[in-house]
């Protein structure tokens, strides 16, 4: 951008955060402002704080994407996963959903389940303290299916008589089913483990008597009093 002012040089990236908006792909995008920011030297954590700042306002500006009368029958699906359940109460109530990435950690979820892939986003938010809502969201969707799925779920009336209750009971779940594969993981390295190193035997047996004590005391959401 040779000799322009930083003014002309935000100007001209506004421009193109506009059009690089309209590309579906997370990988294409990143690619884009990889580029980007070393065309114009410019960091490349304060460009993706830019760009989703301005899709922000963009979808602020647009009001919420009405949803396709296709897909409106399918609001009534139930939710059958723990993720769900959790991503559904994110929603519909932001605040309860600041506590997430106090309690529930990224190896738990399966990023190549949708499920599991929104919720990481929405831990990631939270973690930075930026998490507010589907605005928060929407510009990290990549693609109908995830914004469909999103809008299904706002379309829905929140109906725990305890969500603090329902959110806990889902943290459990996921946690159990993380421990589960933990426990697994370490009964396959304690049949292949060395018998001629007892202080790796006794360090696996000790960790096999760790996880089972976690499973009896699941992790929670604490609200401050």
């Amino acid at each position: 951008m040779g000799q322009a002012t930083p003014r002309d040089k935000a100007a001209t990236l506004e421009t193109l955060y506009t059009a690089l908006a309209g590309c579906d792909s997370a990988i294409v995008r990143g690619e884009y402002l990889d580029e980007l920011a070393h065309l114009t030297r410019t960091d490349r954590s304060a460009m993706e704080s830019d760009f989703r700042q301005h899709r922000q306002r963009d979808n602020r500006a647009q009001g919420p994407r009405p949803l396709p009368p296709a897909q409106e029958n399918k609001s009534n699906e139930k939710l059958t996963s723990a993720e769900s359940v959790l991503l559904f109460v994110a929603l519909h109530r932001p605040d309860l959903a600041q506590f997430y990435a106090q309690t529930i950690e990224h190896e738990w979820l399966d990023p190549s389940k949708r499920d599991g892939r929104l919720l990481g986003l929405i831990l990631a938010e939270s973690e930075n303290d930026h998490w507010e809502g589907v605005e928060t969201l929407e510009p990290l969707l990549e693609n109908e299916d995830e914004r469909n799925y999103i809008y299904q779920l706002l379309t829905r009336e929140l109906s725990f008589e305890d969500p603090v209750q329902a959110v806990n009971e889902c943290i459990r779940r996921i946690f159990e089913q993380h421990l589960k594969g933990a426990q697994q993981a370490l009964e396959e390295r304690i049949l292949n483990a060395n018998s001629g190193n007892p202080e790796q035997t006794r360090a696996l047996h000790h960790e096999r008597i760790r996880l089972r004590r976690l499973k009896h005391q699941p992790p929670q959401i604490e609200l401050p009093t």
